[in-house]
């Protein structure tokens, strides 16, 4: 069951997403890659003090941040219309077609626990992800974002992101990363 606690907390199917309270709490937090781990024990207190992101943890219920499955870093972004797709573009709202730029919400980074590794607990996130920012509208935000590894690019096509459509330009085979994109309309209208 799902519920919304309260503006920055969210229960989904036997797990809480929820604004990290305290960096302290995550110091057991391993996700296997040393990188990320700094990331997000180091590197995020400065971003969020920027006002550049806002990590947030998902747990299971009846524990607490400190036994978190995974992190999530967020931050604001838009997705310009020429970057999506033809066939995606035609599914928005006709009236909103000649914009430019759409509202997003930028995922900067994610990581699960080597505890949880191959359990599903990514897509579970990503779909709690998803049901949080369309749930009172929170941020007013249409797309989710983000720049994939390539190696991942599987894992996020299966959970509904399109690669955008970049200029030939702006378009670099040699970057490890691609960024995709999530329509929460989708959720919306079914």
């Amino acid at each position: 069951m799902r519920e919304m606690s309260s503006r920055n907390c969210f229960e989904f199917f036997g797990f809480t997403l929820e604004k990290l309270q305290c960096h302290g709490d995550i110091a057991a937090f391993d996700c296997g890659d040393d990188d990320l781990n700094e990331y997000f024990r180091k590197d995020s207190i400065r971003y969020r003090s920027e006002l550049m992101t806002q990590t947030y943890c998902f747990y299971q219920n009846g524990r607490s941040q400190a036994e978190c499955a995974a992190l999530i870093d967020f931050c604001n972004d838009s997705l310009a219309r020429r970057h999506i797709p033809n066939g995606s573009r035609r599914k928005i709202n006709h009236q909103k077609r000649g914009y430019q730029s759409f509202p997003a919400l930028k995922i900067t980074r994610l990581g699960i626990d080597v505890e949880f590794h191959g359990k599903g607990i990514g897509t579970h996130l990503l779909n709690a992800v998803k049901s949080f920012f369309i749930s009172d509208n929170r941020s007013g935000c249409r797309f989710l974002t983000l720049d994939a590894y390539r190696s991942a690019r599987g894992f996020y096509e299966k959970n509904g992101f399109l690669a955008a459509q970049l200029p030939e330009d702006e378009d670099d085979p040699a970057s490890p990363t691609i960024p995709m994109f999530f329509d929460l309309r989708r959720i919306i209208s079914g």
